[in-house]
Protein backbone atom coordinates (compact mmCIF):
# COMPACT_ATOMS: atom_id res chain seq x y z
CA UNK A 1 0.00 0.00 0.00
CA UNK A 2 3.30 2.35 0.75
CA UNK A 3 4.11 2.19 -2.84
CA UNK A 4 0.81 3.59 -3.80
CA UNK A 5 -0.16 6.58 -1.04
CA UNK A 6 2.90 9.34 -0.88
CA UNK A 7 3.21 10.00 2.48
CA UNK A 8 2.65 13.43 3.95
CA UNK A 9 6.24 14.55 5.09
CA UNK A 10 6.35 15.08 8.68
CA UNK A 11 7.12 18.46 9.97
CA UNK A 12 10.41 17.96 12.61
CA UNK A 13 10.57 20.19 14.97
CA UNK A 14 13.35 20.42 18.22
CA UNK A 15 11.58 18.68 20.55
CA UNK A 16 10.52 15.70 17.87
CA UNK A 17 14.64 16.02 16.87
CA UNK A 18 15.23 14.53 20.34
CA UNK A 19 13.06 11.60 20.65
CA UNK A 20 13.83 10.76 17.05
CA UNK A 21 15.55 7.24 16.27
CA UNK A 22 18.99 7.40 16.07
CA UNK A 23 18.63 6.00 12.72
CA UNK A 24 16.19 8.28 11.23
CA UNK A 25 17.88 10.96 12.20
CA UNK A 26 21.42 9.82 10.85
CA UNK A 27 19.44 9.37 7.26
CA UNK A 28 18.24 12.91 7.23
CA UNK A 29 22.04 14.32 8.05
CA UNK A 30 23.72 12.12 5.15
CA UNK A 31 20.34 13.82 2.79
CA UNK A 32 21.28 17.06 3.99
CA UNK A 33 25.29 16.24 3.32
CA UNK A 34 24.19 14.58 -0.04
CA UNK A 35 22.58 17.86 -1.00
CA UNK A 36 25.77 20.06 0.13
CA UNK A 37 28.01 17.71 -1.88
CA UNK A 38 26.12 18.20 -5.00
CA UNK A 39 26.06 21.84 -4.82
CA UNK A 40 29.91 22.10 -3.72
CA UNK A 41 30.25 19.57 -6.77
CA UNK A 42 28.13 21.06 -9.70
CA UNK A 43 29.31 24.74 -9.38
CA UNK A 44 27.46 25.54 -12.67
CA UNK A 45 24.17 24.52 -11.74
CA UNK A 46 22.69 27.48 -11.02
CA UNK A 47 24.78 29.52 -14.13
CA UNK A 48 23.08 26.61 -16.29
CA UNK A 49 19.77 27.48 -14.64
CA UNK A 50 20.21 30.76 -15.00
CA UNK A 51 21.17 30.24 -18.97
CA UNK A 52 18.09 28.55 -19.32
CA UNK A 53 15.70 31.54 -18.14
CA UNK A 54 17.47 33.82 -20.36
CA UNK A 55 17.29 31.82 -23.25
CA UNK A 56 15.79 33.63 -26.38
CA UNK A 57 14.64 30.21 -27.39
CA UNK A 58 12.73 29.38 -24.29
CA UNK A 59 9.67 32.98 -25.27
CA UNK A 60 9.25 31.42 -28.60
CA UNK A 61 5.94 30.35 -29.43
CA UNK A 62 4.62 30.98 -25.97
CA UNK A 63 2.10 33.15 -24.57
CA UNK A 64 3.69 35.88 -22.63
CA UNK A 65 2.62 37.79 -19.39
CA UNK A 66 3.89 41.33 -18.71
CA UNK A 67 6.67 39.55 -16.68
CA UNK A 68 7.72 37.15 -19.19
CA UNK A 69 8.35 40.27 -21.99
CA UNK A 70 9.53 42.39 -19.35
CA UNK A 71 12.22 39.71 -18.97
CA UNK A 72 13.48 39.18 -22.23
CA UNK A 73 13.53 42.78 -22.92
CA UNK A 74 15.65 43.94 -20.42
CA UNK A 75 17.89 40.81 -19.33
CA UNK A 76 19.67 39.11 -21.81
CA UNK A 77 22.24 35.82 -21.14
CA UNK A 78 25.80 37.32 -20.87
CA UNK A 79 28.65 34.05 -21.08
CA UNK A 80 31.22 34.76 -17.79
CA UNK A 81 34.75 35.40 -19.41
CA UNK A 82 36.52 33.07 -20.07
CA UNK A 83 34.30 30.22 -19.59
CA UNK A 84 32.60 30.16 -22.68
CA UNK A 85 33.68 30.30 -26.78
CA UNK A 86 31.18 30.97 -29.01
CA UNK A 87 31.05 28.39 -31.71
CA UNK A 88 32.41 28.91 -35.01
CA UNK A 89 29.87 28.21 -37.80
CA UNK A 90 30.42 28.27 -41.39
CA UNK A 91 33.99 30.40 -40.21
CA UNK A 92 31.82 33.14 -38.71
CA UNK A 93 31.30 33.50 -34.99
CA UNK A 94 28.78 35.63 -32.80
CA UNK A 95 30.15 38.83 -31.50
CA UNK A 96 29.17 40.47 -28.31
CA UNK A 97 30.34 43.65 -29.26
CA UNK A 98 27.32 44.07 -31.20
CA UNK A 99 24.89 44.03 -28.47
CA UNK A 100 26.35 47.15 -27.72
CA UNK A 101 25.11 48.82 -30.70
CA UNK A 102 21.85 46.93 -31.45
CA UNK A 103 20.28 46.96 -27.72
CA UNK A 104 17.56 44.78 -29.06
CA UNK A 105 19.71 41.64 -29.63
CA UNK A 106 19.64 38.07 -27.88
CA UNK A 107 22.44 35.19 -28.13
CA UNK A 108 20.75 32.00 -27.91
CA UNK A 109 23.83 29.44 -25.73
CA UNK A 110 20.94 26.54 -27.17
CA UNK A 111 20.84 27.22 -31.01
CA UNK A 112 24.05 29.13 -31.59
CA UNK A 113 21.40 31.78 -32.87
CA UNK A 114 20.83 35.35 -32.40
CA UNK A 115 16.71 36.73 -32.14
CA UNK A 116 15.26 40.31 -31.54
CA UNK A 117 14.06 40.86 -28.59
CA UNK A 118 11.03 42.80 -29.24
CA UNK A 119 10.11 40.59 -32.02
CA UNK A 120 9.87 37.67 -29.42
CA UNK A 121 7.64 39.79 -27.24
CA UNK A 122 5.40 41.39 -29.66
CA UNK A 123 5.68 39.51 -32.91
CA UNK A 124 2.69 37.70 -32.24
CA UNK A 125 -0.76 38.46 -30.28
CA UNK A 126 -4.25 38.14 -31.60
CA UNK A 127 -4.57 42.06 -31.47
CA UNK A 128 -6.40 42.67 -34.89
CA UNK A 129 -4.67 46.26 -36.43
CA UNK A 130 -7.71 47.71 -38.79
CA UNK A 131 -6.16 48.82 -42.15
CA UNK A 132 -7.14 52.01 -43.81
CA UNK A 133 -10.22 50.84 -45.12
CA UNK A 134 -11.60 49.30 -42.09
CA UNK A 135 -10.74 52.88 -40.24
CA UNK A 136 -12.74 55.42 -43.02
CA UNK A 137 -15.53 52.61 -42.94
CA UNK A 138 -15.86 52.75 -38.74
CA UNK A 139 -15.53 56.32 -39.14
CA UNK A 140 -17.90 57.18 -41.60
CA UNK A 141 -20.37 54.43 -39.77
CA UNK A 142 -20.36 57.46 -36.71
CA UNK A 143 -22.93 59.42 -38.70
CA UNK A 144 -24.47 56.77 -40.77
CA UNK A 145 -27.00 54.97 -39.13
CA UNK A 146 -27.44 52.18 -41.55
CA UNK A 147 -23.87 51.52 -41.74
CA UNK A 148 -23.35 51.49 -37.75
CA UNK A 149 -26.52 48.70 -37.71
CA UNK A 150 -24.97 46.99 -39.88
CA UNK A 151 -21.21 46.39 -38.42
CA UNK A 152 -23.06 46.02 -35.15
CA UNK A 153 -25.30 43.13 -35.60
CA UNK A 154 -24.10 41.88 -39.40
CA UNK A 155 -22.41 37.88 -39.32
CA UNK A 156 -18.76 38.30 -39.40
CA UNK A 157 -18.89 36.24 -43.02
CA UNK A 158 -21.52 39.20 -43.77
CA UNK A 159 -19.43 42.33 -43.40
CA UNK A 160 -17.70 42.36 -46.17
CA UNK A 161 -14.29 44.20 -44.32
CA UNK A 162 -12.00 41.32 -45.54
CA UNK A 163 -8.65 42.13 -47.49
CA UNK A 164 -10.12 40.16 -50.11
CA UNK A 165 -13.50 41.77 -50.65
CA UNK A 166 -11.73 45.43 -50.12
CA UNK A 167 -9.49 44.58 -53.43
CA UNK A 168 -12.43 43.30 -54.68
CA UNK A 169 -14.59 46.57 -53.91
CA UNK A 170 -11.97 48.61 -54.83
CA UNK A 171 -11.36 46.72 -58.21
CA UNK A 172 -15.32 47.43 -59.10
CA UNK A 173 -15.39 50.98 -58.37
CA UNK A 174 -12.13 51.37 -60.53
CA UNK A 175 -13.66 49.54 -63.19
CA UNK A 176 -16.98 51.41 -62.84
CA UNK A 177 -15.12 55.00 -63.13
CA UNK A 178 -13.27 53.99 -65.88
CA UNK A 179 -16.17 52.82 -67.97
CA UNK A 180 -17.99 56.12 -67.58
CA UNK A 181 -14.31 57.13 -68.85
CA UNK A 182 -14.72 55.47 -71.99
CA UNK A 183 -18.21 56.25 -72.73
CA UNK A 184 -17.69 59.43 -72.70
CA UNK A 185 -15.03 58.71 -75.02
CA UNK A 186 -17.01 56.83 -77.30
CA UNK A 187 -19.50 59.40 -77.37
CA UNK A 188 -16.49 61.84 -78.51
CA UNK A 189 -15.42 59.59 -81.43
CA UNK A 190 -12.36 60.80 -82.14
CA UNK A 191 -9.20 60.76 -79.69
CA UNK A 192 -5.83 60.32 -78.95
CA UNK A 193 -3.67 58.47 -76.86
CA UNK A 194 -0.91 59.60 -74.66
CA UNK A 195 1.64 57.22 -73.13
CA UNK A 196 5.30 57.53 -71.35
CA UNK A 197 7.31 54.45 -69.35
CA UNK A 198 8.55 54.30 -65.98
CA UNK A 199 10.37 52.05 -63.63
CA UNK A 200 8.50 52.04 -60.19
CA UNK A 201 9.47 52.08 -56.38
CA UNK A 202 8.93 48.55 -56.83
CA UNK A 203 11.49 48.28 -59.99
CA UNK A 204 9.00 46.90 -62.43
CA UNK A 205 8.88 48.62 -65.34
CA UNK A 206 5.06 50.40 -67.10
CA UNK A 207 3.59 52.54 -68.97
CA UNK A 208 0.95 55.03 -67.75
CA UNK A 209 -1.67 55.36 -70.61
CA UNK A 210 -4.01 58.65 -71.29
CA UNK A 211 -6.31 59.44 -73.84
CA UNK A 212 -7.60 63.13 -75.00
CA UNK A 213 -10.80 63.58 -76.42
CA UNK A 214 -13.16 66.47 -76.66
CA UNK A 215 -16.62 65.61 -75.45
CA UNK A 216 -19.70 66.64 -76.35
CA UNK A 217 -19.75 69.90 -74.53
CA UNK A 218 -16.99 70.83 -76.42
CA UNK A 219 -14.65 70.44 -73.40
CA UNK A 220 -11.55 69.28 -73.66
CA UNK A 221 -10.55 65.97 -71.23
CA UNK A 222 -7.26 64.18 -70.32
CA UNK A 223 -8.13 61.14 -68.56
CA UNK A 224 -5.93 58.59 -67.05
CA UNK A 225 -6.92 54.98 -68.16
CA UNK A 226 -4.82 52.53 -66.70
CA UNK A 227 -0.95 51.31 -66.03
CA UNK A 228 0.42 48.78 -68.51
CA UNK A 229 3.07 46.33 -67.31
CA UNK A 230 6.18 46.04 -69.90
CA UNK A 231 8.38 43.38 -69.67
CA UNK A 232 10.45 45.21 -72.58
CA UNK A 233 10.75 48.60 -73.52
CA UNK A 234 11.53 48.29 -76.93
CA UNK A 235 9.12 49.86 -79.87
CA UNK A 236 7.36 46.47 -80.95
CA UNK A 237 6.27 45.63 -76.88
CA UNK A 238 4.97 49.13 -76.31
CA UNK A 239 2.80 49.43 -79.57
CA UNK A 240 1.11 46.17 -78.53
CA UNK A 241 1.00 47.11 -75.47
CA UNK A 242 -1.00 50.15 -76.07
CA UNK A 243 -3.01 48.38 -79.18
CA UNK A 244 -3.73 45.84 -76.45
CA UNK A 245 -5.08 48.50 -73.90
CA UNK A 246 -7.17 50.17 -76.60
CA UNK A 247 -8.72 47.05 -77.86
CA UNK A 248 -9.66 45.99 -73.76
CA UNK A 249 -10.91 49.35 -73.66
CA UNK A 250 -12.84 49.10 -76.76
CA UNK A 251 -11.32 52.05 -78.02
CA UNK A 252 -11.72 51.79 -82.23
CA UNK A 253 -8.84 52.06 -83.94
CA UNK A 254 -10.23 53.70 -86.79
CA UNK A 255 -10.81 56.55 -84.29
CA UNK A 256 -7.95 57.55 -83.34
CA UNK A 257 -6.53 60.45 -84.48
CA UNK A 258 -3.31 61.00 -82.58
CA UNK A 259 -0.15 60.38 -80.41
CA UNK A 260 2.11 61.73 -77.90
CA UNK A 261 4.89 60.50 -76.22
CA UNK A 262 8.39 62.16 -75.26
CA UNK A 263 11.20 62.32 -77.98
CA UNK A 264 13.23 59.05 -77.24
CA UNK A 265 14.05 57.21 -80.40
CA UNK A 266 12.08 54.22 -79.04
CA UNK A 267 9.02 56.49 -79.04
CA UNK A 268 9.40 58.64 -82.23
CA UNK A 269 11.23 56.67 -84.33
CA UNK A 270 10.47 57.14 -88.07
CA UNK A 271 10.94 54.19 -89.32
CA UNK A 272 10.08 51.18 -86.55
CA UNK A 273 9.60 53.49 -83.51
CA UNK A 274 6.09 53.59 -81.42
CA UNK A 275 4.58 56.40 -82.90
CA UNK A 276 5.66 54.74 -86.35
CA UNK A 277 4.10 51.26 -86.04
CA UNK A 278 0.67 52.99 -85.31
CA UNK A 279 0.57 54.70 -87.37
CA UNK A 280 1.40 52.10 -90.31
CA UNK A 281 -2.16 50.93 -89.04
CA UNK A 282 -3.98 54.15 -88.51
CA UNK A 283 -2.13 56.39 -90.78
CA UNK A 284 -4.15 59.58 -89.54
CA UNK A 285 -2.85 59.22 -86.18
CA UNK A 286 -0.60 61.84 -85.89
CA UNK A 287 2.05 61.87 -83.97
CA UNK A 288 3.18 64.49 -81.43
CA UNK A 289 6.04 65.45 -79.26
CA UNK A 290 4.72 65.97 -76.14
CA UNK A 291 4.81 70.05 -75.57
CA UNK A 292 5.85 69.95 -71.99
CA UNK A 293 8.63 67.59 -72.66
CA UNK A 294 9.49 69.72 -75.53
CA UNK A 295 10.02 72.87 -73.90
CA UNK A 296 11.71 71.41 -70.79
CA UNK A 297 14.38 70.11 -73.33
CA UNK A 298 14.41 73.77 -74.81
CA UNK A 299 15.17 75.47 -71.60
CA UNK A 300 17.80 72.66 -70.48
CA UNK A 301 19.46 72.97 -73.75
CA UNK A 302 19.49 77.09 -73.12
CA UNK A 303 20.86 76.64 -69.71
CA UNK A 304 23.51 74.42 -71.13
CA UNK A 305 24.43 76.53 -73.94
CA UNK A 306 25.19 79.60 -71.43
CA UNK A 307 28.42 78.87 -69.62
CA UNK A 308 27.52 80.86 -66.27
CA UNK A 309 24.30 79.40 -65.95
CA UNK A 310 25.49 75.70 -66.66
CA UNK A 311 28.15 76.55 -63.95
CA UNK A 312 25.77 77.56 -61.90
CA UNK A 313 23.36 74.23 -62.20
CA UNK A 314 26.79 72.15 -62.50
CA UNK A 315 27.81 73.62 -58.95
CA UNK A 316 24.16 72.84 -57.16
CA UNK A 317 24.55 69.33 -58.74
CA UNK A 318 27.77 68.95 -57.18
CA UNK A 319 26.51 70.06 -53.46
CA UNK A 320 23.69 67.85 -53.85
CA UNK A 321 25.92 65.06 -53.84
CA UNK A 322 27.88 65.91 -51.22
CA UNK A 323 25.10 66.61 -49.03
CA UNK A 324 23.17 63.39 -50.03
CA UNK A 325 26.61 60.92 -50.14
CA UNK A 326 26.94 61.27 -46.53
CA UNK A 327 24.09 60.21 -43.53
CA UNK A 328 26.21 62.34 -41.29
CA UNK A 329 25.92 65.32 -43.78
CA UNK A 330 21.94 64.44 -44.44
CA UNK A 331 21.54 64.22 -40.39
CA UNK A 332 22.71 67.89 -39.85
CA UNK A 333 20.39 69.36 -42.30
CA UNK A 334 17.58 67.79 -40.86
CA UNK A 335 18.27 68.76 -37.69
CA UNK A 336 19.00 72.48 -38.67
CA UNK A 337 16.59 72.92 -41.64
CA UNK A 338 13.03 73.67 -40.70
CA UNK A 339 11.52 72.37 -43.83
CA UNK A 340 11.98 68.23 -44.49
CA UNK A 341 10.75 69.03 -47.99
CA UNK A 342 13.70 71.62 -49.18
CA UNK A 343 15.93 68.85 -47.34
CA UNK A 344 14.59 66.01 -49.47
CA UNK A 345 15.65 68.61 -52.45
CA UNK A 346 19.10 69.31 -51.45
CA UNK A 347 19.82 65.57 -51.05
CA UNK A 348 17.99 63.94 -53.50
CA UNK A 349 18.87 62.78 -57.04
CA UNK A 350 18.95 65.80 -59.96
CA UNK A 351 17.97 64.92 -63.95
CA UNK A 352 19.38 67.63 -66.30
CA UNK A 353 16.80 66.89 -68.19
CA UNK A 354 14.20 68.00 -65.90
CA UNK A 355 14.26 71.68 -65.52
CA UNK A 356 11.91 71.46 -62.26
CA UNK A 357 14.03 69.21 -60.70
CA UNK A 358 16.65 71.85 -60.58
CA UNK A 359 14.35 74.44 -59.80
CA UNK A 360 13.24 73.37 -56.99
CA UNK A 361 17.09 72.35 -55.93
CA UNK A 362 18.08 76.37 -56.48
CA UNK A 363 15.29 77.51 -54.70
CA UNK A 364 15.87 75.14 -51.53
CA UNK A 365 19.64 76.18 -51.93
CA UNK A 366 18.82 80.20 -51.78
CA UNK A 367 16.16 80.11 -49.90
CA UNK A 368 16.78 77.29 -46.99
CA UNK A 369 20.00 76.36 -47.12
CA UNK A 370 22.28 79.32 -47.01
CA UNK A 371 19.76 81.96 -44.86
CA UNK A 372 20.55 79.09 -41.97
CA UNK A 373 23.78 78.74 -42.53
CA UNK A 374 23.80 82.14 -41.05
CA UNK A 375 21.61 81.42 -38.44
CA UNK A 376 22.33 77.85 -37.33
CA UNK A 377 25.99 77.57 -35.78
CA UNK A 378 25.46 73.97 -36.24
CA UNK A 379 25.62 74.06 -40.02
CA UNK A 380 29.21 75.85 -40.02
CA UNK A 381 30.32 71.96 -39.99
CA UNK A 382 29.55 72.08 -43.47
CA UNK A 383 31.89 74.96 -44.21
CA UNK A 384 34.41 72.59 -45.38
CA UNK A 385 31.69 71.74 -48.33
CA UNK A 386 31.24 73.37 -51.48
CA UNK A 387 29.05 75.22 -49.32
CA UNK A 388 30.71 79.16 -48.65
CA UNK A 389 32.65 78.93 -51.78
CA UNK A 390 29.61 78.85 -53.45
CA UNK A 391 28.37 81.73 -51.43
CA UNK A 392 29.30 84.75 -54.00
CA UNK A 393 27.67 87.58 -55.48
CA UNK A 394 27.65 86.61 -59.03
CA UNK A 395 26.71 82.68 -57.79
CA UNK A 396 23.22 84.01 -55.80
CA UNK A 397 22.77 86.25 -58.27
CA UNK A 398 22.31 83.56 -61.22
CA UNK A 399 20.70 81.43 -59.20
CA UNK A 400 17.83 83.54 -58.30
CA UNK A 401 17.16 84.30 -61.95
Amino acid sequence: MDKYLIKKRKTVTAESTDNMDPVISKTHEEASCSDSQDSETNPNTKTQTQTQSLDPVGFIGKSLNDTLKSTILGSKWTPEKGKFSFPLTHGRRYNVAWEDKFNWLRYSPSTDSAFCAPCIAFGEYAKREDGNFDFFVHWKAEDKPVLKQHLATAAYNAKYLSPDIQNEIIAIAGDEVLEVILSRARCAKWFSIMADECTDVANLEQMAVCIRFVDVKSIVNEDFIGFVPLDKVDAASISTALLKIMEDCKLDLRNLRGQGYDGASVMSGLKSGVSARIKELQPRAEYHHCRAHALNLVISSSCRSVDMIRTVFDDVNQLTWFLGGSPKRTAILKRHLPDAKQVDYLVGDTDDEKVESNINIANAFSKSLLPNCVKQDGLLELTHCPLFWLNTRQFLHLLKM
